[in-house]
């Protein structure tokens, strides 16, 4: 469990049946998560990143997600 509460989903946005949470460790989700061996193994090619922090976490999961390949909106 996030030792933060915001670090939790928003209920009505929580993962559901098979839906896949990768809690990251650090503000970089590819560089603490295994989200790309996950996301390429499932064959997803185009991403809608969200967040809080835009010009941070956000930023760097859009520009990481580019630089891997993903169309990132």
């Amino acid at each position: 469990a996030p030792s933060w509460p915001a670090g939790l989903p928003v209920p009505s946005l929580a993962p559901v049946g098979d839906e896949i949470m990768l809690p990251k460790t650090s503000s970089g989700v590819f560089n603490s998560t295994n989200i790309d061996y996950v996301m390429k193994n499932l064959g997803v090619r185009y991403l809608i990143v969200a967040g809080i922090m835009t010009d941070q976490c956000v930023d760097m999961a859009v520009r990481d997600a580019a630089d891997r390949g993903y169309l990132v909106t």
